[in-house]
């Protein structure tokens, strides 16, 4: 992503402002705009995990991205998988505007984004090549990072656990993620 990339602006409560913003402005004064997120799952259940290649190697969802100016999250959540994964497969909408206020120590900020998230499944034969944003994938299952979660948070980026969470709400699972104190991906 470009830091000129165009993005919508949102309220506090996730609605379009019609205000358009520059990516590093949003995220330099927290101002709340949207991400789409994709939980790609193999056969087995398993669900892929992005090491994050430009978050100090934090476990990730396994694709994510700003949803430019415009866009819709569907389109946007396609145009990520495509362009981190190389994936072309059917996505479906888990979960619409998951708000998510994050905290990240080193950028002694907070941030305030909006998640669209849905859910794609690969074969069990499917390989991920590395491109150009994501250089590694691990298969996990859903439970070990639930626990991983909760007992070692500061390991993954705070919006995989707003859209993991939101994903085990809306699919009724009893994991529940509770780093930090509070319970992730209230719908």
């Amino acid at each position: 992503m470009s830091v000129d990339e165009q993005l919508d602006e949102l309220d506090e409560s996730g609605n379009l402002t019609g205000r358009v913003i520059n990516f590093s402005v949003a995220h330099k004064n927290n101002v709340p705009h949207r991400i789409a997120t994709v939980l790609v799952f193999r056969p087995n259940g398993k669900l892929l995990v992005q090491v994050h290649k430009y978050h100090n190697r934090l476990l990730d969802h396994s694709v994510g991205g700003h949803v430019e100016s415009g866009e819709s999250y569907k389109q946007a959540a396609k145009r990520e998988m495509e362009e981190e994964l190389g994936l072309n497969v059917p996505i479906s909408l888990v979960a619409p505007d998951v708000i998510s206020h994050e905290y990240y120590k080193n950028l002694q900020s907070g941030l305030t984004h909006v998640f669209g998230v849905f859910t794609a499944k690969v074969s069990a034969t499917w390989k991920h090549t590395e491109t150009e944003e994501v250089d590694q994938l691990i298969e996990m299952p859903v439970e070990e990072i639930v626990e991983q979660m909760n007992e070692n948070p500061d390991k993954f980026l705070q919006g995989f656990m707003t859209s993991l969470g939101a994903y085990l709400r809306v699919t009724k699972s009893p994991l529940k993620i509770t780093a930090y104190g509070k319970e992730w991906g209230e719908l």
